[in-house]
């Protein structure tokens, strides 16, 4: 009895293909750049978190000491900033979750798809067994053979069918595993997407209310002009007297750097000291990488100019940047470098001002010093302690960046955190 077979290569193997590379797809590696950006936010949401509850404390402490201070507005408006910026960065961890929830969608339907065409030609391979390859079909086709050759390739071709039909039902069920598994998945982001939009919700709703203080707090603050006026006369004044003595010294350096050497340029004469110019370039190479000054701190005032929050028309300006802190917080210095001179003013207390080559870095509003002048510092030495003010509790360092004689803005220079 002669006995034809059809085993339908082509179309059976595009199936097993198919399966194969939808199991690729479903690879962790594939998504592992999602799920870094994933752990990234997630951190991030984390540290803007800790810095409203650091912002609230410092509330807290300001509201004990001074109420309805221009301290508790900057307060208030540090905790909007950064309460909105929670909110923006919930709303792109949501945003990546849909894309996830999209993709994993799209995987699943195709691995139905797939799951079927699979099922469909393993169901016509078992029909087409039980029509054809019975034991008795089986032994007449491979007797028939004209040759011992032929009769050995007919019973290997036997073995391979089943050896076939076990692969494609090993196949079927994996991918329907890995089916089960998508879906699982799918159903674990709905509900991290409806954990996060209620945490979104409580963030609006406590920005909301903050916003209301802070509205109220500008009301009554805008009763109080006359000393708001003197506040910042006093503040402008304190400043500019800083600003003054380290120039003073930062001038004076200059003229001795340009003693000792040929450059007119006052940068270039400050790199003529022996180390000055690789200090200088070491220090350039780490903008947005120094480390911050103090272990814990908000920046409750940037470089640079601003409007009076509550006084229109009326401009601030800042040749640093303020830093809120807890009481009795340690400074550190943010570079190698040498003390060039520490001042004392009673408006700003104490400053040190280190060098760095061309650059000089401020430490200003210390209650203790921990160095002198000649000093040489590697990055991360203690430099001294904040002063925190009695009339208002507010723990604040002053920082600033100088190049000669230029104030940089030292956001810029600051790793972010």
């Amino acid at each position: 009895m002669a006995l034809s077979f059809h085993l339908h290569p082509r179309q059976l193997s595009a199936a097993i293909l198919l399966a194969g590379l939808f199991l690729i797809l479903i690879n962790p590696q594939i998504g592992l750049s999602q799920t870094n950006k994933k752990k990234e936010l997630k951190e991030k949401r984390q540290k803007l978190l800790d810095d409203i509850e650091l912002s609230r404390k410092m509330f807290k402490k300001t509201r004990e000491n001074r109420k309805e201070s221009l301290e508790e507005l900057e307060n208030l408006q540090k905790q909007i900033q950064i309460r909105q910026r929670l909110i923006n960065n919930i709303s792109q961890e949501i945003a990546l979750i849909n894309k996830n929830m999209e993709e994993t969608n799209q995987i699943i339907s195709s691995f139905e798809g797939d799951l079927d065409n699979l099922k469909q030609e393993y169901a016509k391979m078992v029909r087409y067994a039980y029509k054809n390859l019975s034991a008795r079909n089986k032994l007449a086709f491979i007797f028939s053979a004209e040759s011992f050759n032929q009769a050995y390739n007919r019973l290997q071709y036997f073995r391979q069918y089943k050896e076939f039909r076990e692969e494609q039902a090993r196949l079927i069920k994996e991918v329907k595993q890995k089916l089960e598994n998508k879906v699982e998945d799918l159903e674990k982001k709905k509900q991290e997407k409806k954990a996060l939009l209620a945490k979104q919700s409580q963030q609006r709703e406590k920005l909301r209310k903050t916003k209301e203080q802070k509205d109220e707090l500008v009301t009554k603050l805008k009763d109080k002009e006359e000393n708001l006026r003197a506040e910042i006369k006093e503040k402008k004044q304190t400043a500019e007297e800083l600003d003054q003595a380290i120039k003073k010294i930062i001038r004076k350096e200059i003229r001795e750097a340009k003693k000792q050497s040929q450059e007119k340029e006052e940068t270039d004469a400050l790199d003529q000291t022996p180390g000055a110019a690789e200090l200088s370039a070491d220090f350039s190479n780490n903008q947005n990488k120094l480390p911050w000054p103090v272990d814990k701190g908000l920046i409750a005032s940037t470089f640079g100019e601003h409007y009076h929050p509550v006084l229109k028309g009326i401009k601030t300006k800042n040749n640093g940047i303020n830093i809120k802190t807890s009481e009795n917080s340690r400074v550190y210095s943010v570079f190698e470098g040498t003390v060039l001179n520490v001042v004392y003013n009673p408006g700003f207390q104490r400053a040190v001002i280190v060098r760095h080559g061309q650059y000089f870095t401020v430490y200003s509003n210390l209650k203790e010093i921990y160095v002198q002048e000649g000093d040489k510092l590697t990055t991360g030495d203690t430099v001294g302690i904040v002063y925190t003010d009695p009339n208002d509790g507010k723990t604040e360092l002053h920082f600033e960046v100088w190049k000669g004689t230029e104030k940089l803005n030292p956001e810029l220079w600051l790793v972010n955190k």
